[in-house]
């Protein structure tokens, strides 16, 4: 709907809010065989640790959907004050200033002014989070609760992945969980005196893959035999949900079910390729 639809037009801060909300939404519809993982987070929710938490998995292991997954449920806890950026969502997502001006409208006052200067405003983010703690304590809610999802997709301007604009360590009722891959990100965190936790999203096992496939498949009517499900789960990235997602959405719009346990074994075992194959077609 246009921006004035409502008899109002829409700030950028409110409209980037409606499209993380979008993403968090659709990303949080299906998340199966987490329940330990979002069980760490909220222990670290409910902890008295002043660092923040990482989320650590490989490409396509389902780590955005979880963390949409913590921000809609907390979301819905009137005690809780959440804020979420989805990096490489959308547009602009992925500028650290662009990231940074987000917190600052969202917890400094009204007349506060966002910094133009990007090195005044990377220096901020200490002050911008005790303002969210005594924000928070006037309001009456317990926590805090910040998501940033795909750490490691952030431009590298201004030294973004050296994470020297995020806080080591926070107010005592301000929870920080971001995600990363290895690599620049995660490295940054190791390399501190006082390393935050970290949580992986290891693969999913054979009983969950078949799960997914099952509950993806039911949207639309359809299922797989035996042999077939046996194939798809046995592949050696049936572990990540992305592929599995995609592999399925490929199997959906095949059209001859004559073919249709052939064109599961001649699926490639790699998502790279599976993406590929999709690609070419």
């Amino acid at each position: 709907y246009p921006t004035t639809s409502l008899g109002k037009e829409l700030s950028s801060h409110e409209i980037q809010q409606i499209e993380h909300e979008t993403f968090m939404t659709q990303r949080s519809q299906v998340l199966l065989g987490r329940d330990d993982v979002l069980s760490q987070i909220q222990g670290y929710i409910d902890n008295a640790d002043n660092k923040p938490l990482v989320l650590v998995g490989l490409p396509g292991a389902g780590k955005s959907a979880i963390i949409a997954t913590v921000a809609n449920k907390a979301s819905k806890i009137q005690d809780y004050k959440v804020f979420y950026h989805f990096v490489g969502a959308t547009s602009g997502s992925t500028d650290l200033y662009h990231i940074l001006t987000r917190f600052w409208v969202e917890f400094m006052s009204a007349s506060d002014k966002v910094p133009s200067d990007f090195s005044e405003l990377k220096r901020s983010m200490e002050l911008i989070m005790q303002r969210a703690s005594k924000s928070a304590k006037k309001d009456n809610k317990s926590k805090v609760i910040i998501l940033i999802d795909a750490l490691n997709q952030m431009d590298d301007e201004g030294d973004a992945q050296s994470l020297t604009w995020l806080p080591k360590l926070l107010p005592t009722n301000v929870k920080i969980i971001v995600s990363t891959l290895e690599g620049r990100c995660l490295d940054a965190f190791r390399q501190l005196d006082n390393p935050p936790k970290e949580i992986t999203a290891e693969p999913l096992n054979e009983n969950i893959r078949k799960d997914i496939v099952t509950a993806i498949f039911d949207e639309y009517n359809k299922k797989l035999d035996e042999e077939q499900m046996s194939l798809l789960v046995r592949k050696s990235d049936a572990g990540k949900p992305l592929y599995l997602t995609v592999a399925c959405e490929e199997l959906r719009v095949f059209g001859d079910f004559r073919k249709l346990t052939e064109k599961i074994k001649d699926m490639p075992q790699e998502m790279t390729k599976l993406l590929e194959q999709v690609l070419s077609r």
